[in-house]
């Protein structure tokens, strides 16, 4: 059993961690820019992953594709109802997230314009739950691939990068299935602890804020 768990866990990992993005803020750019505005429209994945060992994640080729088995279907859309029935939207989670982030600890003002100076665009690649079986106690990990990218005023791309969080991550909280059904309070939870780290990798990699 933890022989195919590590296995898994790996091969998923692969998956996540596949294709970098990655791009510097240059010092000429980041003197340009004052203000910047978060687009609204957060680019989202058709369905969230939800895998489990006994559903078997399974890489496709090197595009690091998961295809989810028919045991984890249902489970996947039933999640999918309840996290949609409690307003608990991962595009929301994220872009909030990378909203403060970004006035707390960057030199830049977040406005709502878009006639901001630069304009930030995010990305979820992948993004849902993982378990090394739905009947395990240890429960289910959140999963999240986000790419951040910037654009000038003339909608060229000066700075990107991206994070991934993988199952049994530090800072987050596996929960099963059954108590986040009980407890909807617990996927809102998982969901920020993985946007919150995600999102802060990213951003160390703009300018600091200074006193």
């Amino acid at each position: 059993m933890l022989k195919n768990l590590t296995l898994l866990f790996f091969v998923l990992s692969a998956s996540l961690l596949g294709g970098c993005v990655s791009m510097q803020l240059s010092p000429k750019d980041a003197k340009r820019i004052h203000t910047v505005h978060v687009n609204e429209q957060v680019e989202m994945p058709k369905t969230m992953s939800y895998s489990t060992s006994s559903a078997g994640p399974i890489l496709l080729g090197g595009i690091g594709a998961i295809i989810q088995a028919e045991a984890s279907i249902k489970p996947r859309k039933r999640m999918e109802s309840f996290a949609k029935q409690h307003h608990i939207f991962i595009y929301e989670i994220v872009r909030n997230q990378f909203i403060k982030q970004l006035s707390n600890k960057t030199p830049f003002k977040v406005v709502k314009s878009k006639n901001a100076d630069a304009m930030f665009h995010l990305k979820i690649v992948r993004y849902g739950m993982w378990g090394p079986s739905i009947s395990s106690s240890h429960g289910m990990d959140p999963i999240l691939k986000l790419v951040a990218t910037l654009t000038n005023k003339q909608n060229k791309v000066i700075w990107a990068d991206q994070d991934t969080i993988v199952p049994l991550s530090s800072g987050t909280t596996a929960h099963t299935a059954k108590a986040i059904m009980k407890n909807p309070k617990l996927l809102s939870k998982m969901w920020n602890q993985a946007a919150k780290r995600a999102v802060a990798s990213i951003v160390s990699t703009l300018p600091k804020k200074t006193a």
